[in-house]
């Protein structure tokens, strides 16, 4: 087993990249659509950064999509190293922290590893031999793992010709492919961890104001004139996180059968964003069910105020009447 790792640190981010910058779609060389408002557009810098650590080669690349920093940082390591690798990848790691820093990141952020594998003969034979160290390294695993888990992480792949491959699970991927081709594949899942990445983002944002939100609203001493307020917070919030969602839905555009396709929603499903767009959704639903518990309060308030003004009026009258007879 000889090849590259590559960790990668997707992280929100609210400081562009201000060094010179080129524009790159991701546009994988296996069947995709033709029409390029389909596939994502990021900024990388133009030349990677290159160090020394412990006598290892490390290249680090940083790339930008939308307000998210990608941070990658990548290294070489061979069959002898397979006991190092946790280590490896914690120096990685640690790189890519040490670069995101500058642009002053969120507290939230995803990280992903790559195993990029090109140096072999057969792919058939290759699996056979090393189903058992690609599962325990796809799990972040030094146990022997149980056959089940083995059989279960190593199903969620997809081959496209007959000597490569991507096997997918929820914290790394394992691409196996003669001709090197591993950067768009890199790409399209690392846009997967910017949409899981924003949804944690927007969930946390939402069950942080929602809990702000009733803790404000006492339904039993809810002042009248603060009702108005309420329901303008609840709509602002509502309408913002909507659109912040749909922003999110727009990170990436990939429908059909296509290699890009199918691969995207693999990582999507190994990821749980559907769970997360749930999560979410089901915010967004709790938001406008407090609307219009506010909105109910306040037009029986305001009932209750026209009511006792019409008596208030009757009994003036009233007044005035008996004041004219006397």
């Amino acid at each position: 087993m000889k090849g590259k790792i590559v960790h990668t640190l997707v992280l929100s981010t609210a400081k562009e990249i201000k060094k010179k910058t080129t524009d790159v779609v991701i546009r994988p060389y296996k069947s995709s659509p033709d029409y390029e408002e389909y596939f994502p557009k990021y900024k990388t810098l133009e030349k990677p950064i290159e160090k020394e650590i412990e006598g290892r080669k490390v290249i680090i690349n940083l790339k930008s999509f939308n307000d998210n920093l990608i941070v990658e940082s990548e290294t070489e390591f061979d069959e002898k190293e397979i006991n190092k690798i946790l280590d490896i990848k914690v120096m990685l790691y640690d790189e890519c922290q040490k670069n995101a820093k500058k642009y002053e990141p969120s507290l939230f952020f995803e990280d992903y590893n790559f195993y990029c594998i090109s140096d072999y003969e057969s792919y058939d034979k290759y699996i056979a031999a090393n189903r058992i160290k690609i599962a325990s390294l796809l799990k972040d695993e030094t146990i022997d793992l149980i056959n089940k888990e083995i059989n279960e992480t190593m199903s969620s792949n997809l081959k496209y010709g007959k000597e490569d491959t991507v096997i997918i699970d929820w914290d790394g991927a394992f691409i196996l492919d003669k001709k090197k081709e591993f950067n768009e594949i890199i790409s399209l899942i690392e846009m997967a961890n910017i949409q899981l990445l924003n949804l944690r983002i927007l969930d946390n944002k939402l069950q942080e104001e929602i809990a702000r939100i009733k803790k404000l609203i006492d339904f039993g001493k809810l002042k009248i004139f603060k009702l108005n307020y309420y329901i303008k917070d609840i709509v602002k919030l509502r309408s913002k996180s909507l659109l912040e969602l749909d922003s999110i839905e727009n990170i990436i555009k990939l429908y059909g059968d296509w290699y890009s396709a199918r691969l995207y929603n693999i990582a999507s499903r190994k990821m749980y964003i559907e769970k997360w767009r749930s999560n979410v959704e089901a915010k967004l639903n709790l938001l406008k069910e407090m609307y219009d518990m506010v909105s109910q309060r306040m037009s029986e308030s305001y009932n209750i105020i026209l009511e006792a003004t019409i008596v208030l009026l009757i009994i003036m009258e009233i007044f005035l009447a008996l004041f004219k007879i006397y």
